[in-house]
Protein backbone atom coordinates (compact mmCIF):
# COMPACT_ATOMS: atom_id res chain seq x y z
CA UNK A 1 0.00 0.00 0.00
CA UNK A 2 3.18 2.38 0.51
CA UNK A 3 3.93 2.08 -3.19
CA UNK A 4 0.30 3.34 -4.21
CA UNK A 5 0.79 6.46 -2.27
CA UNK A 6 3.33 7.83 -4.73
CA UNK A 7 1.35 6.04 -7.78
CA UNK A 8 0.64 7.54 -10.95
CA UNK A 9 -3.43 7.71 -9.47
CA UNK A 10 -2.16 10.12 -6.85
CA UNK A 11 -0.30 11.99 -9.51
CA UNK A 12 2.80 12.31 -6.89
CA UNK A 13 2.55 14.90 -4.47
CA UNK A 14 -0.83 17.02 -5.50
CA UNK A 15 -4.04 16.42 -3.50
CA UNK A 16 -7.13 14.51 -4.87
CA UNK A 17 -9.56 15.50 -2.47
CA UNK A 18 -10.52 18.85 -1.34
CA UNK A 19 -12.42 20.72 0.86
CA UNK A 20 -16.24 21.69 0.48
CA UNK A 21 -17.61 24.14 3.03
CA UNK A 22 -21.65 24.56 3.36
CA UNK A 23 -23.43 27.29 5.02
CA UNK A 24 -27.26 27.25 5.56
CA UNK A 25 -29.57 29.09 2.93
CA UNK A 26 -31.25 32.08 4.76
CA UNK A 27 -34.31 33.25 3.57
CA UNK A 28 -34.18 36.29 1.99
CA UNK A 29 -30.27 36.38 2.38
CA UNK A 30 -29.42 33.10 -0.08
CA UNK A 31 -28.35 35.42 -3.16
CA UNK A 32 -25.99 37.46 -1.14
CA UNK A 33 -24.71 34.68 0.54
CA UNK A 34 -23.76 33.27 -2.68
CA UNK A 35 -22.63 36.16 -4.13
CA UNK A 36 -19.92 36.61 -1.58
CA UNK A 37 -18.76 33.31 -1.33
CA UNK A 38 -17.62 34.33 -5.58
CA UNK A 39 -15.72 37.08 -4.20
CA UNK A 40 -14.51 34.98 -1.16
CA UNK A 41 -13.20 32.74 -3.38
CA UNK A 42 -9.37 33.66 -3.36
CA UNK A 43 -8.99 32.68 0.10
CA UNK A 44 -8.53 29.18 -1.54
CA UNK A 45 -4.62 30.31 -1.14
CA UNK A 46 -5.09 30.10 2.41
CA UNK A 47 -4.80 26.37 1.96
CA UNK A 48 -3.06 25.63 -0.97
CA UNK A 49 -1.83 22.08 -0.01
CA UNK A 50 0.62 21.65 -3.15
CA UNK A 51 2.33 23.36 -6.60
CA UNK A 52 3.35 19.77 -8.18
CA UNK A 53 1.47 17.27 -10.61
CA UNK A 54 2.87 14.38 -12.20
CA UNK A 55 6.43 15.55 -10.11
CA UNK A 56 6.66 18.96 -11.84
CA UNK A 57 5.71 22.40 -10.48
CA UNK A 58 1.89 24.15 -11.75
CA UNK A 59 1.27 26.35 -9.98
CA UNK A 60 1.13 26.79 -6.16
CA UNK A 61 -2.56 26.06 -6.25
CA UNK A 62 -2.09 22.92 -8.42
CA UNK A 63 -5.64 21.47 -7.90
CA UNK A 64 -7.41 24.59 -8.88
CA UNK A 65 -5.30 24.98 -11.91
CA UNK A 66 -6.18 21.60 -12.55
CA UNK A 67 -9.48 21.90 -12.59
CA UNK A 68 -10.15 25.15 -13.49
CA UNK A 69 -7.60 25.50 -16.56
CA UNK A 70 -6.89 22.42 -17.63
CA UNK A 71 -9.33 19.81 -16.96
CA UNK A 72 -12.12 22.04 -18.00
CA UNK A 73 -10.23 24.33 -20.24
CA UNK A 74 -12.79 22.81 -23.29
CA UNK A 75 -15.50 23.44 -21.39
CA UNK A 76 -15.44 26.56 -18.87
CA UNK A 77 -18.77 27.12 -17.69
CA UNK A 78 -18.59 23.61 -16.17
CA UNK A 79 -15.39 24.21 -13.71
CA UNK A 80 -14.97 27.91 -13.51
CA UNK A 81 -16.39 30.03 -10.85
CA UNK A 82 -19.54 31.49 -11.92
CA UNK A 83 -20.17 35.48 -12.05
CA UNK A 84 -22.82 37.16 -8.79
CA UNK A 85 -26.37 36.54 -9.88
CA UNK A 86 -29.14 38.62 -9.11
CA UNK A 87 -32.01 36.33 -8.03
CA UNK A 88 -32.50 32.89 -7.29
CA UNK A 89 -34.59 32.62 -10.60
CA UNK A 90 -31.49 33.88 -12.78
CA UNK A 91 -29.50 30.74 -10.65
CA UNK A 92 -31.91 28.46 -11.42
CA UNK A 93 -31.52 29.06 -15.42
CA UNK A 94 -27.97 29.16 -15.88
CA UNK A 95 -27.95 25.48 -14.14
CA UNK A 96 -30.23 24.24 -16.84
CA UNK A 97 -28.89 25.75 -19.50
CA UNK A 98 -25.70 24.03 -18.18
CA UNK A 99 -27.44 20.92 -17.80
CA UNK A 100 -28.40 20.67 -21.63
CA UNK A 101 -25.17 21.47 -22.64
CA UNK A 102 -23.68 18.69 -20.52
CA UNK A 103 -26.65 16.17 -21.94
CA UNK A 104 -25.91 17.64 -25.36
CA UNK A 105 -22.14 16.93 -25.38
CA UNK A 106 -22.80 13.07 -23.18
CA UNK A 107 -24.96 12.35 -26.65
CA UNK A 108 -22.32 13.72 -28.41
CA UNK A 109 -20.10 11.56 -27.21
CA UNK A 110 -22.46 7.83 -27.80
CA UNK A 111 -24.18 8.30 -24.22
CA UNK A 112 -27.69 7.55 -24.04
CA UNK A 113 -30.02 10.58 -22.74
CA UNK A 114 -31.82 8.32 -20.59
CA UNK A 115 -28.64 7.19 -19.20
CA UNK A 116 -27.82 10.46 -18.29
CA UNK A 117 -30.88 11.46 -16.84
CA UNK A 118 -30.96 8.37 -14.57
CA UNK A 119 -27.49 9.31 -12.99
CA UNK A 120 -27.30 13.26 -13.23
CA UNK A 121 -29.87 16.48 -12.44
CA UNK A 122 -29.09 20.06 -12.82
CA UNK A 123 -27.39 20.52 -9.36
CA UNK A 124 -25.45 17.39 -9.96
CA UNK A 125 -24.17 17.93 -13.00
CA UNK A 126 -22.77 21.00 -12.43
CA UNK A 127 -19.24 21.32 -11.17
CA UNK A 128 -18.51 24.41 -10.20
CA UNK A 129 -16.92 26.59 -7.12
CA UNK A 130 -19.45 28.10 -5.45
CA UNK A 131 -23.15 26.63 -6.01
CA UNK A 132 -26.58 26.55 -4.23
CA UNK A 133 -27.18 23.09 -2.77
CA UNK A 134 -30.91 22.64 -2.72
CA UNK A 135 -30.76 18.80 -2.00
CA UNK A 136 -29.02 20.51 1.32
CA UNK A 137 -30.33 23.75 1.63
CA UNK A 138 -26.87 25.00 1.55
CA UNK A 139 -24.78 27.30 -0.32
CA UNK A 140 -21.01 25.21 -1.12
CA UNK A 141 -18.15 26.66 -1.64
CA UNK A 142 -15.67 23.69 -2.72
CA UNK A 143 -12.63 25.52 -3.75
CA UNK A 144 -10.07 24.93 -0.76
CA UNK A 145 -7.34 21.99 -0.98
CA UNK A 146 -7.48 19.82 1.61
CA UNK A 147 -5.91 21.47 5.40
CA UNK A 148 -5.04 19.86 8.32
CA UNK A 149 -8.45 19.58 10.39
CA UNK A 150 -7.65 22.49 12.61
CA UNK A 151 -6.54 24.80 9.60
CA UNK A 152 -9.91 23.78 7.82
CA UNK A 153 -12.11 23.99 10.84
CA UNK A 154 -10.82 27.99 11.30
CA UNK A 155 -11.52 28.42 7.79
CA UNK A 156 -15.01 27.31 8.21
CA UNK A 157 -15.44 28.95 11.20
CA UNK A 158 -14.24 32.82 9.77
CA UNK A 159 -16.52 31.78 6.72
CA UNK A 160 -19.39 31.10 8.37
CA UNK A 161 -18.77 34.48 10.63
CA UNK A 162 -18.44 36.47 7.77
CA UNK A 163 -21.32 34.84 5.92
CA UNK A 164 -23.34 35.36 9.26
CA UNK A 165 -22.48 39.26 8.75
CA UNK A 166 -24.67 40.01 5.82
CA UNK A 167 -27.45 39.69 8.18
CA UNK A 168 -26.43 43.35 9.77
CA UNK A 169 -24.23 44.90 6.89
CA UNK A 170 -25.70 46.77 4.24
CA UNK A 171 -24.31 44.83 0.97
CA UNK A 172 -22.93 46.10 -2.49
CA UNK A 173 -21.03 45.50 -5.17
CA UNK A 174 -18.55 48.23 -6.32
CA UNK A 175 -15.03 48.78 -7.54
CA UNK A 176 -11.77 46.79 -7.34
CA UNK A 177 -10.71 46.24 -4.13
CA UNK A 178 -13.35 44.96 -1.75
CA UNK A 179 -13.54 45.29 2.21
CA UNK A 180 -15.41 43.54 4.73
CA UNK A 181 -16.29 46.35 7.88
CA UNK A 182 -18.67 46.32 10.94
CA UNK A 183 -21.20 48.69 8.83
CA UNK A 184 -21.17 47.20 5.05
CA UNK A 185 -19.63 44.02 3.37
CA UNK A 186 -18.73 45.62 -0.54
CA UNK A 187 -17.64 42.65 -3.10
CA UNK A 188 -15.86 43.76 -5.62
CA UNK A 189 -16.93 43.96 -9.56
CA UNK A 190 -16.48 40.29 -10.98
CA UNK A 191 -13.45 41.00 -12.81
CA UNK A 192 -11.64 41.90 -9.94
CA UNK A 193 -12.73 38.40 -8.11
CA UNK A 194 -10.57 36.78 -11.44
CA UNK A 195 -8.14 38.21 -10.86
CA UNK A 196 -7.03 37.73 -7.19
CA UNK A 197 -8.67 33.93 -7.87
CA UNK A 198 -6.01 33.70 -10.63
CA UNK A 199 -3.65 35.17 -8.31
CA UNK A 200 -4.17 33.29 -5.75
CA UNK A 201 -4.17 29.84 -8.15
CA UNK A 202 -0.75 30.68 -9.13
CA UNK A 203 1.13 32.37 -6.83
CA UNK A 204 -0.72 31.48 -3.52
CA UNK A 205 0.38 33.68 -0.62
CA UNK A 206 3.32 34.71 -2.12
CA UNK A 207 1.28 37.17 -3.95
CA UNK A 208 0.99 40.37 -1.41
CA UNK A 209 -2.38 41.65 -3.68
CA UNK A 210 -4.24 38.33 -2.46
CA UNK A 211 -2.74 38.27 0.96
CA UNK A 212 -3.98 41.96 0.90
CA UNK A 213 -7.34 41.70 -0.38
CA UNK A 214 -7.88 38.55 2.00
CA UNK A 215 -6.72 41.17 4.71
CA UNK A 216 -9.32 43.69 3.57
CA UNK A 217 -12.24 40.43 3.49
CA UNK A 218 -11.66 39.98 7.14
CA UNK A 219 -9.30 37.18 7.62
CA UNK A 220 -6.14 36.37 9.49
CA UNK A 221 -3.98 35.60 6.55
CA UNK A 222 -0.70 35.34 8.96
CA UNK A 223 -3.04 32.28 11.02
CA UNK A 224 -2.47 29.94 8.10
CA UNK A 225 1.05 28.25 7.06
CA UNK A 226 0.06 26.72 3.55
CA UNK A 227 1.83 23.75 2.51
CA UNK A 228 2.29 24.38 -0.49
CA UNK A 229 4.91 27.34 -0.12
CA UNK A 230 6.25 25.15 2.31
CA UNK A 231 7.38 22.12 -0.13
CA UNK A 232 7.94 24.15 -3.13
CA UNK A 233 10.85 25.05 -4.44
CA UNK A 234 11.95 21.64 -5.98
CA UNK A 235 11.05 20.29 -9.13
CA UNK A 236 10.58 17.75 -10.58
CA UNK A 237 10.31 16.10 -7.48
CA UNK A 238 11.39 12.57 -7.49
CA UNK A 239 8.61 9.57 -6.81
CA UNK A 240 11.11 8.78 -3.75
CA UNK A 241 10.70 11.95 -2.47
CA UNK A 242 7.08 12.77 -3.19
CA UNK A 243 6.40 9.68 -0.89
CA UNK A 244 8.83 11.15 1.88
CA UNK A 245 6.68 14.76 1.98
CA UNK A 246 3.08 12.73 1.73
CA UNK A 247 4.72 10.59 5.00
CA UNK A 248 5.66 13.68 6.63
CA UNK A 249 2.39 15.29 6.45
CA UNK A 250 0.49 11.80 7.31
CA UNK A 251 1.99 12.17 10.61
CA UNK A 252 0.76 15.77 10.89
CA UNK A 253 -2.22 14.97 10.56
CA UNK A 254 -2.40 12.30 13.37
CA UNK A 255 -0.88 14.96 15.44
CA UNK A 256 -3.17 17.44 14.65
CA UNK A 257 -6.22 14.79 14.92
CA UNK A 258 -4.64 14.17 18.48
CA UNK A 259 -4.06 17.77 19.67
CA UNK A 260 -8.11 18.44 18.35
CA UNK A 261 -8.92 15.62 20.67
CA UNK A 262 -7.10 16.83 23.57
CA UNK A 263 -8.74 19.93 23.58
CA UNK A 264 -12.18 18.85 22.97
CA UNK A 265 -11.66 16.57 25.66
CA UNK A 266 -10.36 19.49 28.07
Amino acid sequence: MQNRVVGEDFEYVRRCAGTHVHVEQQPGLAVDQLNAFVALDPALALVNSSPYFRGGRLAAGARSKLYRWMAYDDVPHQGRLWSYIDDAEEWTRRIERRYEAFETAAMEAGVNRRLVASNFDPESAVWTPVQFRETFSTVEWRSPDTALPSEVVRLADRLAALVAHLEDAEVRIEGEEGRITDEEVVLPEFDAVIEYVNEAIRDGLSSGRVRSYLDRMGFDVEAYDPVSHEIDGAAPVSRDRAREIRLDHAARLEADVRRSKAVADD
